[in-house]
């Protein structure tokens, strides 16, 4: 029998945005205080739906152009024959029929009107992305000085919750089960599997990771798991040709996996101990597991690996030396938590920040140390720290996102300039830091980092997005500094 009740399907990437932010108005929406900012914070979270799903959208156009040679419209282009006879070679004519971009005026006329819709969708999502991510960033700079903060709890039960929040969890792990790599996910696969056998990368490999921007290697040759896509995804024969492949592949599914359920718990944890309400915690965790975004990149573990060490940095801010470990190892493996360590060591420069600052330098020397068992040498090793450092001048070729889109890359500058300002002035702006200006400020810094990241810029909503879903639905949390909920340490003796 062909109907099996077991048999999932993946629902359609703009159903399941217009479902989640129906329910996420439904649940969450307080209709007897319509003009309250929690209403506000919670149509601005929806509105990021529609330009991310037109930059998925922009890339399966351009992926799907990419694979799809454009039908030729030339007869002398047709046939090997014709081509023999027009003098050219058998090589010349493989050549011209594999790369339509090259014989683009022979093949269609209107080649470049055809590979345009797909930049103009991406670069309108990705700069619908920009907007929106300049109101959080406003947001999240006035959040300290609104300080009326009620509790306003869901309008489903808790028991309703529960059972929402469980059941979403269950299809996100069969939306990531029932995913299949692409091809490109799948050489990225391969190219792990040589670099922990310590065989030598290829130049291709070895440029692509120039081209990825300064972060921790082997995260970036972890490869990820799309979800939504309608490129060419690999049949599973293919899969089970190589041994280690499938075995390896699962090994990613899995850990992604376990980074979304780190974020949940935490959400969940962070509102127990700082909201008292486990009520609110299940109901911020739900939000987040309704975010169309959450849904599209699920199994990208460079998005939600960070973020669920910055997010177990803030569960864990009560002792220092935890909250070092999980920021140092954020640090680690993506570079771009580094820009946090001034506004963390500010927080806990009254009490906590030797500690702090210790463990997060034995953090940070233990993914320095990871970089021996990946490296194929000295030379090797230092290419690696270099690059999880950043220890170069800010890349102005070979970028992705909106940069390569058509936006002037020299305007990085200035907004990196700008950026490095905003963290400086964390230091000494407020003086006294509670735990709600943390939260705050944390996403914020990570959210400015989206606007000068050369390589996606702005759809690393992971990074941000817990943090700032904390923000949305805290009470007040004035006077909980690090003096005053931190115990001061033992002195033996």
């Amino acid at each position: 029998m062909d109907f099996c009740l077991l048999a999932y399907q993946q629902i359609d990437p703009t159903t399941w945005a217009a479902a989640a932010s129906l329910l996420m108005i439904s649940i969450f929406f307080k209709f007897n205080r319509f003009w309250s900012i929690r209403n506000f914070d919670l149509l601005l979270i929806i509105c990021m739906a529609p330009f991310l799903i037109m930059v998925n959208h922009g890339v399966n156009l351009a992926g799907q152009h990419h694979n799809h040679r454009p039908t030729t419209t030339e007869p002398a282009a047709t046939t090997t024959t014709d081509a023999l006879a027009a003098g050219l070679s058998s090589e010349t004519y493989s050549r011209t029929s594999i790369e339509p971009s090259a014989t683009a005026s022979i093949e269609t006329p209107n080649a470049a009107e055809q590979a345009e819709p797909p930049r103009i969708v991406q670069r309108r999502g990705f700069i619908g992305l920009f907007v929106v991510g300049s109101i959080f960033l406003i947001r999240m700079l006035i959040d300290p000085v609104l300080v009326r903060r009620p509790l306003l709890n869901p309008n489903l039960s808790l028991g309703g919750l529960i059972f929402l929040g469980v059941c979403l969890i269950m299809l996100l792990v069969a939306n990531i089960f029932s995913a299949k790599p692409t091809t490109d996910e799948l050489n990225m696969v391969k190219s792990t599997i040589r670099m922990a056998k310590r065989q030598a990368a290829n130049e291709t490999e070895s440029s692509s990771l120039r081209k990825r921007g300064p972060g921790y290697q082997m995260l970036f040759f972890v490869a990820v798991i799309s979800v939504f896509s309608d490129n060419d995804q690999v049949d599973d024969i293919v899969i089970e040709q190589e041994a280690n492949l499938e075995r390896y592949i699962l090994v990613l599914k899995i850990l992604a996996i376990v980074s979304q359920s780190l974020i949940v718990l935490g959400l969940i944890l962070f509102s127990v101990y700082n909201f008292n309400s486990f009520y609110m915690g299940v109901g911020i965790s739900s939000v987040y597991l309704l975010l169309p975004y959450t849904a599209y990149y699920t199994g990208h573990v460079e998005h939600a690996l960070p973020a669920a060490l910055m997010l177990w940095a803030l569960v864990c801010f009560r002792n220092p030396k935890l909250s070092g470990v999980f920021l140092g190892l954020a640090t680690g493996a993506s570079y771009y938590p580094l820009f946090l360590l001034p506004l963390w060591l500010s927080f806990y420069w009254d009490r906590g920040v030797r500690r702090f600052a210790v463990w997060f330098g034995l953090a940070i020397m233990f993914c320095v140390v990871g970089l021996m068992f990946t490296s194929m040498g000295p030379a090797d090793f230092f290419r690696q720290l270099q690059k999880m450092f950043g220890f170069w001048q800010p890349l102005m070729e070979g970028l992705e996102g909106v940069w390569a889109l058509g936006w002037d890359r020299i305007w990085r500058l200035p907004l990196l300039i700008a950026f490095v300002i905003l963290c400086t002035s964390f230091t000494i702006w407020p003086v006294k830091k509670d735990i709600g200006v943390l939260i705050a400020y944390t996403a914020a810094i990570m959210i400015g980092v989206q606007f000068w990241h050369g390589f996606g810029g702005g759809l690393f909503v992971a990074w941000y997005m817990p943090m700032m879903l904390l923000v949305f639905f805290r009470t007040n949390l004035a006077g909980r500094t690090a003096t005053a909920e931190l115990r001061p340490p033992r002195i033996s003796g």
